[in-house]
């Protein structure tokens, strides 16, 4: 039988503004004057909100996404507040002094290898920002990391600190994670949210904490550990094609990177 034949189109964001998308769009790139500064404003902002390099080359320039390190050690430092101590020596927050918290628990047992992690983030607003979707900022203000402890210890350890200004907490659900995310929820129904990890979730929140990094709106803890488990997560190509995302280190399979992703 003949061959059938295929026509391969290629249209990046670039070439549709040239052919008037932005004009096409509301936004603030409508206040710019000439067809040029209104195309050029409508695909930085698309720049600008993307969460982060590749991926916006992938939606709006169809590039494929390779396999890399997510978070490079140049761009962690830039996250480093100077002089600011994220907590991690006990599990109390002077909560009458923060702002809007959100937290993220990691869920694991040390004998499997894994650790329980949770991380809290404080809500934050940057006047200076221009664009207003990139206004919001996060400073990681505690960090705990729970070896050896049993669930109900845990359970505890994780009530106390929603209590107060956490105004949601994220924990995994697969897996060693269900009982006591079930349990939470009951108690914390209105701020407690389960996170069922699969491929396409996973995907999502792992290149969205990598977005805030390099958009440098989320303060990251100076710690060497902490630092080394979220630069150790990459990205990678199976032989099959299919992209996925997996790192580890000496203590932890990327734990913090995903309870800070949460």
């Amino acid at each position: 039988s003949k061959q059938k034949k295929y026509k391969h189109y290629r249209i990046t964001l670039e070439d549709a503004v040239k052919q008037g998308l932005a004009e096409k769009n509301k936004g603030l790139h409508t206040i710019c004057q000439t067809f040029e500064e209104r195309a050029a404003a409508y695909v930085q902002d698309k720049k600008d909100t993307s969460v982060n390099e590749q991926v916006y080359l992938q939606e709006y320039m169809c590039e494929v996404l390779g396999a890399s390190t997510i978070i490079s050690e140049a761009i962690y430092n830039k996250c480093i507040i100077p002089n600011f101590k994220v907590s991690r020596d006990d599990y109390t927050l002077d909560k009458d002094k923060c702002g809007p918290l959100f937290m993220g628990v990691d869920v694991g047992r040390s004998e499997l290898g894994d650790l329980t992690v949770i991380w809290v983030l404080e809500e934050g607003l940057d006047r200076t920002q221009k664009n207003p979707k990139l206004m919001k900022t996060y400073r990681t203000i505690l960090v705990r990391t729970l070896r050896g402890i049993s669930f109900e210890t845990q359970f505890e350890i994780i009530s106390s600190l929603i209590v107060g200004k956490v105004r949601k907490c994220c924990i995994e659900r697969n897996g060693l994670g269900m009982a006591l995310a079930e349990q939470l929820e009951k108690k914390f129904y209105d701020r407690l949210i389960p996170f069922n990890t699969t491929q396409p979730s996973k995907a999502l929140v792992v290149e969205r904490l990598s977005g805030w990094v390099h958009q440098e709106r989320v303060a990251l803890p100076p710690d060497a550990d902490l630092k080394e488990d979220l630069m150790s997560m990459s990205r990678i190509i199976m032989p099959s094609g299919r992209l996925t995302y997996d790192g580890r280190t000496s203590t932890s399979h990327c734990d913090g990177y995903m309870a800070a992703s949460f």
